[in-house]
């Protein structure tokens, strides 16, 4: 949470890149992208939600990033995006998970969009669609979030 305030605040011309919360941030990676590999590898059903809701915020934390500018981190963090695009695909292919997303909208939509925004950020194109009938049952709070 800290970064993606850093981040906001680099795009608004009040803060710049590099500082010691982009160090911390950083040293981190490594240890979480290994926690979701061994939730997958164990099968770890209690912690695939999650995981998933964290995959996607640092993703949306990494993609802000890219798009704030140059730094020494711009590389690490491309290829970072790769990662966890990866490890995605990887949580996605599971059964148990593509049950979860069909139930739970608000995380299959901020998963979709976070894909939307990395395709769109290296210009490409996808195609997303929010289904209204799907979304008709939520409470407005999820809804909103979801639109």
């Amino acid at each position: 949470m800290a970064m993606l305030i850093n981040i906001k605040s680099i795009m608004k011309n009040e803060a710049d890149l590099g500082s010691s919360t982009d160090n911390y941030f950083f040293s981190r990676m490594d240890n979480c992208t290994w926690a979701f590999t061994y939730v997958l590898k164990n099968n770890l059903e209690e912690f695939l939600v999650p995981c998933l809701y964290c995959i996607s915020n640092m993703m949306q934390t990494l993609i802000l990033y890219c798009k704030a500018g140059k730094s020494k981190y711009s590389e690490q963090s491309q290829s970072l995006l790769s990662m966890l695009q990866q490890i995605l695909k990887e949580f996605i292919s599971k059964p148990q998970v593509q049950e979860l997303l069909k139930e739970n909208n608000q995380l299959k939509y901020f998963i979709e969009n976070q894909k939307l925004e990395l395709i769109s950020m290296n210009g490409g194109a996808f195609e997303f669609e929010v289904n209204l009938d799907l979304i008709h049952s939520e409470r407005n709070r999820g809804a909103l979030r979801i639109l």
